[in-house]
């Protein structure tokens, strides 16, 4: 609310501590649910692209590539897929 009047008063805000403050403040804001949610989909998708590619599974069954393309998949697989634990 402070730094809103502030700019109301000068027109604009030229700490730029304070600017970095607030776009971090509402970039958290922004940020919904379905978009975090689809954000960790995403990332354990792409460590399950490249294990299956590590292994050589899309030279015998290369269909399994395009399913990357699809974002309910790439959904789905984030959700329900439990990565095994490392030692």
């Amino acid at each position: 609310m402070a730094s809103l009047s502030l700019a109301k008063m000068r027109g604009r805000l030229v700490n730029s501590r304070l600017v970095l403050k607030l776009r971090s403040i509402i970039g958290r804001l922004r940020d919904t649910a379905g978009e975090r949610m689809m954000r960790s989909s995403y990332e354990r998708a792409m460590r399950l692209y490249v294990r299956f590619a590590a292994i050589g599974l899309f030279e015998w069954a290369p269909q399994v590539r395009s399913w990357f393309n699809d974002p309910s998949y790439i959904l789905w697989l984030g959700q329900s897929y439990i990565e095994p634990l490392t030692r």
